[in-house]
């Protein structure tokens, strides 16, 4: 049975990528250009906090032992997946990705 020991590991692997991605991803318009961001970073960041909230709150009241073990497996594959494919794009995106929206005139 899940124990929530792989909830919390992922839960920091996420919180700490993304720290370290909004300090080393900044564009170059966040670091005292012209940026043309409308609050979409802030947006995203008020989602993600949203959401944190919600799973640990929603987990509460539906504890994990009423779904089948497999269900919770396949949450946890799905994760992982997602984690991957946005690693994998943020590695090929190379240095045109960035964490904050700005408009580069080059």
């Amino acid at each position: 049975m899940h124990t929530g020991i792989d909830f919390n590991v992922m839960s920091v692997a996420l919180f700490l990528s993304e720290i370290i991605l909004l300090i080393s991803k900044r564009s170059s318009a966040a670091k005292g250009g012209a940026s043309h961001d409308r609050k979409s970073l802030l947006l995203i960041w008020l989602t993600i906090m949203f959401s944190i909230f919600a799973s640990v709150y929603l987990s509460a009241v539906f504890p994990a032992s009423v779904y089948p073990v497999a269900l919770c497996w396949a949450g946890t594959g799905i994760f992982i997946v997602g984690m991957a494919v946005r690693f994998l794009a943020i590695y090929q995106l190379g240095k045109a990705f960035t964490v904050d929206v700005a408009v580069s005139t080059t």
